[in-house]
């Protein structure tokens, strides 16, 4: 695992290369993941390496995916939302794209630990 990894930020995009979506661009791509204290949090998949690199974390296992993310939280002192449910998370995740993803808005937000 990659320690300098980041989330896409705004602005940054690649462009799909099969699927359904396949010659669009994406800003951000996100998966549902349980964390390991039972709640739900919407990640980013679409990252850059401390040298620009775009690393697309989606094919990943669930605990990679959530470990990355924690890592970055720790890192950053940026934190993911966390949803009690899967539904809530979902929901979010779908009004985020719905809004543009990552061309809309930042999807972390710095929020102290003890309140997340």
């Amino acid at each position: 695992m990659e320690d300098k990894l980041r989330p896409f930020k705004k602005g940054e995009s690649v462009t799909n290369k099969g699927g359904p979506n396949r010659g669009y661009t994406s800003t951000e791509r996100t998966r549902t993941v349980k964390t390991p204290e039972g709640k739900w949090m919407n990640v980013n998949t679409l990252w850059k390496t401390h040298n620009g690199t775009t690393r697309d974390i989606g094919y990943e296992s669930d605990d990679f995916v959530s470990a990355t993310a924690r890592r970055y939280e720790e890192r950053t002192k940026r934190y993911y939302p966390k949803y009690d449910t899967l539904f809530e998370a979902v929901a979010k995740a779908k009004a985020r794209s719905s809004e543009g993803g990552s061309g809309s808005k930042e999807s972390l937000t710095y929020i102290p630990k003890h309140g997340r």
